[in-house]
Protein backbone atom coordinates (compact mmCIF):
# COMPACT_ATOMS: atom_id res chain seq x y z
CA UNK A 1 0.00 0.00 0.00
CA UNK A 2 1.17 3.38 -0.57
CA UNK A 3 -0.33 6.52 -0.17
CA UNK A 4 0.78 10.10 -0.95
CA UNK A 5 1.35 13.00 2.51
CA UNK A 6 -1.21 15.09 2.85
CA UNK A 7 -2.02 18.15 4.42
CA UNK A 8 -1.16 16.66 8.35
CA UNK A 9 -0.08 13.21 7.45
CA UNK A 10 2.81 12.49 6.16
CA UNK A 11 3.25 9.48 3.44
CA UNK A 12 2.77 6.04 4.31
CA UNK A 13 4.15 2.90 2.43
CA UNK A 14 3.10 -0.81 3.93
CA UNK A 15 3.96 -4.07 2.37
CA UNK A 16 1.86 -7.49 3.73
CA UNK A 17 1.22 -10.22 2.40
CA UNK A 18 -0.36 -13.79 3.65
CA UNK A 19 -0.30 -17.65 2.63
CA UNK A 20 -2.64 -19.95 4.12
CA UNK A 21 -2.77 -23.82 3.66
CA UNK A 22 -5.84 -25.60 5.22
CA UNK A 23 -7.96 -28.65 5.76
CA UNK A 24 -11.42 -28.39 6.50
CA UNK A 25 -13.68 -31.84 7.57
CA UNK A 26 -17.18 -31.64 7.34
CA UNK A 27 -20.43 -34.00 7.87
CA UNK A 28 -24.28 -33.50 6.87
CA UNK A 29 -26.73 -35.33 9.50
CA UNK A 30 -30.50 -35.01 8.47
CA UNK A 31 -32.42 -34.81 11.38
CA UNK A 32 -35.68 -35.09 9.33
CA UNK A 33 -37.58 -34.00 6.51
CA UNK A 34 -35.61 -30.95 5.36
CA UNK A 35 -34.01 -30.64 8.42
CA UNK A 36 -30.12 -30.63 8.99
CA UNK A 37 -26.99 -30.67 11.24
CA UNK A 38 -23.63 -29.77 9.85
CA UNK A 39 -21.05 -29.33 12.18
CA UNK A 40 -17.82 -28.90 10.76
CA UNK A 41 -13.77 -28.40 12.00
CA UNK A 42 -11.11 -26.44 10.52
CA UNK A 43 -7.25 -26.14 10.88
CA UNK A 44 -4.74 -23.98 8.88
CA UNK A 45 -1.04 -23.34 8.74
CA UNK A 46 -0.24 -19.71 7.20
CA UNK A 47 2.67 -17.44 6.69
CA UNK A 48 2.33 -13.67 7.64
CA UNK A 49 5.14 -11.38 5.75
CA UNK A 50 5.36 -7.82 6.00
CA UNK A 51 5.78 -4.80 7.49
CA UNK A 52 3.85 -5.90 11.00
CA UNK A 53 3.11 -9.75 12.28
CA UNK A 54 6.11 -11.70 10.12
CA UNK A 55 6.23 -15.86 10.95
CA UNK A 56 4.25 -19.03 10.84
CA UNK A 57 1.21 -19.81 12.61
CA UNK A 58 -1.17 -22.36 13.45
CA UNK A 59 -5.38 -21.65 13.33
CA UNK A 60 -7.87 -24.06 14.11
CA UNK A 61 -11.50 -23.38 14.17
CA UNK A 62 -15.15 -25.28 14.07
CA UNK A 63 -18.73 -24.50 13.93
CA UNK A 64 -22.39 -26.10 13.42
CA UNK A 65 -24.92 -25.23 11.28
CA UNK A 66 -28.62 -26.25 11.77
CA UNK A 67 -31.25 -25.83 8.87
CA UNK A 68 -35.17 -26.62 8.43
CA UNK A 69 -35.73 -25.69 5.01
CA UNK A 70 -39.14 -26.55 5.27
CA UNK A 71 -39.51 -23.30 7.40
CA UNK A 72 -36.78 -21.48 5.84
CA UNK A 73 -34.87 -21.22 8.84
CA UNK A 74 -31.14 -21.92 9.23
CA UNK A 75 -28.76 -20.69 12.02
CA UNK A 76 -24.84 -21.30 12.41
CA UNK A 77 -22.07 -20.56 14.99
CA UNK A 78 -18.74 -20.36 14.26
CA UNK A 79 -15.37 -19.95 15.77
CA UNK A 80 -11.44 -19.77 15.46
CA UNK A 81 -8.19 -18.99 16.63
CA UNK A 82 -4.65 -18.61 16.06
CA UNK A 83 -3.18 -21.38 18.70
CA UNK A 84 0.51 -20.75 17.69
CA UNK A 85 2.30 -17.96 15.93
CA UNK A 86 6.30 -17.62 16.17
CA UNK A 87 5.62 -13.72 16.95
CA UNK A 88 5.53 -14.19 20.69
CA UNK A 89 2.31 -12.67 22.54
CA UNK A 90 0.28 -12.40 18.99
CA UNK A 91 -3.03 -13.22 19.26
CA UNK A 92 -6.07 -13.48 16.76
CA UNK A 93 -9.49 -15.23 17.25
CA UNK A 94 -13.28 -14.97 16.02
CA UNK A 95 -16.40 -15.81 16.83
CA UNK A 96 -19.63 -15.33 15.19
CA UNK A 97 -23.05 -16.71 14.20
CA UNK A 98 -25.88 -16.30 12.14
CA UNK A 99 -29.28 -16.04 11.52
CA UNK A 100 -31.47 -16.85 8.29
CA UNK A 101 -35.36 -16.64 7.87
CA UNK A 102 -36.45 -17.13 4.34
CA UNK A 103 -40.35 -18.51 4.77
CA UNK A 104 -40.77 -18.37 0.92
CA UNK A 105 -37.52 -20.91 0.08
CA UNK A 106 -33.75 -19.88 -0.75
CA UNK A 107 -33.74 -17.58 -3.24
CA UNK A 108 -37.44 -16.50 -3.16
CA UNK A 109 -39.23 -13.62 -1.59
CA UNK A 110 -38.41 -11.69 1.22
CA UNK A 111 -35.79 -12.64 3.96
CA UNK A 112 -34.51 -11.58 7.21
CA UNK A 113 -30.99 -12.26 8.17
CA UNK A 114 -28.21 -11.68 10.86
CA UNK A 115 -24.70 -12.35 11.15
CA UNK A 116 -23.00 -10.91 14.26
CA UNK A 117 -19.32 -11.71 14.94
CA UNK A 118 -16.67 -10.83 17.80
CA UNK A 119 -13.37 -10.82 17.62
CA UNK A 120 -10.65 -9.85 15.07
CA UNK A 121 -12.51 -10.64 11.62
CA UNK A 122 -10.09 -8.66 9.33
CA UNK A 123 -7.21 -11.62 9.46
CA UNK A 124 -7.99 -12.55 5.83
CA UNK A 125 -9.70 -15.62 7.28
CA UNK A 126 -13.07 -13.99 6.83
CA UNK A 127 -13.33 -16.03 3.52
CA UNK A 128 -13.16 -19.24 5.25
CA UNK A 129 -16.62 -18.53 7.53
CA UNK A 130 -18.82 -17.39 5.31
CA UNK A 131 -22.21 -18.89 5.30
CA UNK A 132 -22.88 -21.79 3.24
CA UNK A 133 -26.03 -21.59 1.99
Amino acid sequence: MLSDAVEGRSELDADVSRLRLGLEAAKAFELGPGTMLRPEVRAGMRYDGGEVETGFGLEVGGGVAFSAMDRGLIVSILGRSLVAHELSGYEEWGFGGGITINPGGQGRGLSLGLRPTWGSTSSGTARLWVQRQ
